[in-house]
């Protein structure tokens, strides 16, 4: 038995060193916006991604602006979902809630439109 498990683990590790594992590039860091709607934005303001599920809008500085209360992202397939609980419980799906479909996301930029009910655009940001 002992001979079984052996040989199950040589397999699998076997398996698992020769197939080249595919990441996603990963949404978390800091982004400064680069392009609104295809006009450049030369000190644009920015977002940080942390691992925790939260998110900080970054001023041109580059210094994270804080709020009381947290803000949360979700990203799934390609649907990014950006949730500010500093809104009202009555308002916060209509005017607290940003969703993106994410055009791009690689190492260096990140292309996204948002689709909201009452405004439509195309972001762009770059890695910082």
């Amino acid at each position: 038995m002992k001979h079984y498990f052996l040989i199950f683990s040589f397999v699998l590790f076997t398996i698992s060193c020769s197939s080249p594992q595919k990441q996603d590039p990963s949404l978390i860091g800091t982004w400064k916006l680069i392009e609104e709607d295809g006009k450049e934005i030369p000190l644009g303001p920015g977002i940080q991604f942390s691992p925790d599920y939260q998110y900080f809008n970054i001023d041109s500085q580059g210094r994270p602006i804080t709020k009381f209360r947290p803000k949360y992202w979700e990203l799934s397939n390609d649907t990014l979902v950006m949730m500010d609980s500093n809104f009202e419980p009555q308002v916060l799906e209509s005017r607290g809630t940003w969703r993106y479909v994410v055009e791009e996301l690689n190492d260096k930029e990140l292309r996204m439109r948002l689709f909201n009910k009452d405004k439509s655009s195309v972001v762009v940001y770059q890695r910082q």
